[in-house]
């Protein structure tokens, strides 16, 4: 049961992505943050500025595990 979930809800949240149905606040946070990231900026993002006016993503959050999941998310945004 809990497979099937993950495989369900997993392919609805894809569908909604690909639909441009996903909202810009967290999506766009990460997404911005690890693009930036790839480029050689350090997890920047202009969404929250309000709480941080470097942009750093590190300014309102801490979340080290992000760095290793760079290669990742480098690898599946170019390929």
């Amino acid at each position: 049961m809990v497979v099937a979930y993950a495989a369900v809800f997993s392919y609805v949240t894809i569908m909604l992505h690909y639909s441009f149905r996903t909202f810009a606040w967290d999506l766009g946070i990460f997404t911005q943050s690890m693009t930036s990231a790839t480029k050689g900026q350090l997890f920047i993002n202009n969404v929250e500025l309000y709480y941080t006016p470097t942009g750093s993503y590190f300014g309102v959050h801490f979340a080290p595990i992000l760095g290793t999941i760079i290669p990742i998310f480098s690898h599946s945004t170019y390929s």
